[in-house]
């Protein structure tokens, strides 16, 4: 059963983020100039999948690290903020690239950039109360009660 991760874009620089590779996709020439060669066929398979490359990424945390490694393809991952679930994705692929991240997002006020990267499908904006995951539905799936939720910070 796919999981539920949830994410927070809290703060003004997080919003900056969501603009930057939720609202929008990143540049092709950004990703595919910050991979190998060899993940090159896999990109093209996220790009084609998703319409273009929309990504997340979280910073080393105590928290965000082992969240990160849970994350599976298909997992569904929503963004909060303000109460409000404001876009929900499937995962497609997670990267620990801290030089593709830096290119996106830059670095915080630590020097620290967020390379637990992940690409999603195109988010699907959405309006729901955080209060419960029963309203928030993709693709014709319901998040079930029994899902589990991780959540990380940013």
């Amino acid at each position: 059963m796919p999981q539920i991760f949830v994410f927070t874009a809290g703060n003004p620089k997080a919003r900056q983020h969501l603009v930057d590779s939720i609202q929008n996709p990143v540049d092709d020439g950004v990703v595919f100039g910050n991979f190998d060669e060899s993940d090159h066929e896999e990109l093209w398979r996220i790009k084609d999948e998703a319409g273009g490359f929309y990504a997340w990424g979280a910073v080393w945390g105590i928290r965000n690290v082992p969240t990160w490694e849970q994350m599976e393809r298909d997992d569904f991952v929503l963004c909060v903020y303000d109460g409000i679930y404001h876009y929900v994705a499937r995962l497609l692929a997670k990267y620990d690239n801290p030089e593709c991240a830096e290119a996106i997002w830059g670095t915080n006020d630590d020097g620290r950039t967020w390379r637990y990267m992940y690409f999603l499908t195109k988010p699907i904006r959405s309006t729901s109360p955080s209060t419960s995951t029963r309203t928030i539905s993709t693709a014709g799936t319901r998040a079930s009660p029994g899902s589990r939720m991780r959540g990380s910070k940013r």
